[in-house]
């Protein structure tokens, strides 16, 4: 996965992708654009992405109306969003990190051209994903590349 990008089931499953893209002007945020993806219909996946993907389809055996998944996806984006900007990420780290399926496990973690390994600590502040590599030392990522090895 790319952190934070992978929306996962509590198997483990991908179902949806998240991607942001943001640019500051004066060293302030300007812009974010975010995108993403939701596996709603798909009935099967081919072999190589059965094993890891899944969609609402499969997992509840009943085909979905995509307006009405994507009206309540930007419905709860809105409702987070408002309190983002109310009360800032701190307000939502708890939850935020109540839902990391990944909290605990033994990760590989490439970054810089190096590689690494540690455990999932958890979520700063700020968001970023805080691993706590087996040297003891503890990286926040926001970007790199971070791969479930146990």
């Amino acid at each position: 996965m790319k952190w934070p990008n992978d929306v996962v089931t509590a198997d483990g499953k991908k179902i949806a992708g998240i991607l942001a893209e943001s640019a500051s002007s004066g060293g302030a945020l300007s812009q974010v654009v975010v995108g993403i993806g939701v596996n709603v219909n798909t009935a099967q996946f081919p072999d190589e992405l059965g094993a890891v993907a899944t969609s609402c389809r499969i997992l509840t055996h009943v085909d979905w109306d995509r307006a009405d998944v994507l009206a309540d996806l930007l419905g709860t984006i809105e409702a987070y969003y408002d309190r983002f900007v109310r009360d800032g990420f701190g307000a939502l780290s708890s939850s935020y990190e109540a839902r990391l399926v990944q909290a605990g496990k033994r990760v590989a973690v490439e970054r810089g051209g190096t590689r690494a390994s540690g455990r999932v600590k958890g979520i700063a502040r700020d968001g970023a994903l805080v691993v706590r590599l087996d040297d003891a030392s503890e990286l926040e990522l926001y970007s790199e590349q971070v791969e479930v090895i146990e």
